[in-house]
């Protein structure tokens, strides 16, 4: 029998849960500026109702996600995101503290899927195995067959979802891989209000048929350019629903 690694036992961290979400949104939405100082330990326990051991484990984890430097003996200060953290805040930059979508960074979220998705499809194409070209043809036949309930967003959104992490995986790509990640934990966020949107603008199931057909063939240029051309589809009608948003 093999060994097994020793583990500590998991200790329950809410608090400290709290204290990332609250300092985070407060970063996040320009409460602290880029190279501000955060308040002392002792002020910011006090102010957050919590004891120094779960305030220091939420500094850590903020520290670790690149929003802010703890300078040892000299304070901490709040970095600027923009150039030091990644694409794990994207859910939270989604919403506004006045709980509307943030039209730029739903925007940003499409624009770089889109420009993903081609060569996504094109390795996709290169590197695809047998059972990668099984499990894409059973997602997309239970796509067609739930067609009707697109409209809803729920069903069909999901297995949209499940057509491109089947592709993803068969591109064989660990940055890819991770970057869907991000871009689909930002997607769940935003699924309610506008996944209809986006399943309704981006399933077509003859295009779908034809990208997965162009996998199996090995046709990279012609994968990348449907693949370009659904996302594509996607986002222009998601940058639609949020200007009506923006304007209503």
């Amino acid at each position: 029998m093999e060994s097994q690694p020793s583990l500590r036992p998991v200790e329950r961290r809410t608090l400290a849960d709290g204290v990332y979400a609250e300092l985070s949104d407060q970063i996040l939405h320009g409460a602290y500026a880029p190279g501000q100082a955060l308040p002392p330990e002792r002020e910011l326990a006090e102010r957050l109702g919590v004891r120094r051991g779960a305030l220091r484990e939420g500094i850590k984890r903020l520290e670790q996600v690149g929003l802010i430097q703890v300078r040892q003996g000299g304070g901490t200060f709040v970095q600027d995101y923009r150039r030091t953290a990644g694409l794990e805040l994207l859910p939270q930059l989604l919403m506004r503290p006045d709980g509307r979508f943030d039209f730029t960074v739903v925007r940003a979220v499409m624009e770089m899927r889109a420009a993903l998705a081609p060569d996504v499809a094109r390795q996709a194409a290169r590197r695809r195995r047998s059972v990668h070209l099984s499990r894409l043809a059973a997602v997309l036949d239970t796509l067609v067959e739930t067609d009707t309930l697109a409209e809803t967003g729920g069903a069909g959104g999901g297995h949209v979802a499940a057509f491109w992490d089947e592709l993803v995986e068969a591109s064989d790509n660990v940055a890819y891989r991770l970057a869907y990640n991000a871009l689909l934990a930002a997607g769940r966020a935003a699924r309610d209000e506008l996944g209809a949107t986006l399943v309704n603008a981006e399933f077509d199931a003859e295009r779908f048929g034809a990208l997965l057909e162009a996998v199996r063939d090995r046709d990279t240029e012609t994968a990348g350019r449907l693949a370009g051309e659904i996302t594509r589809r996607g986002a222009e009608a998601m940058e639609r629903a949020l200007a009506r948003g923006e304007r209503s």
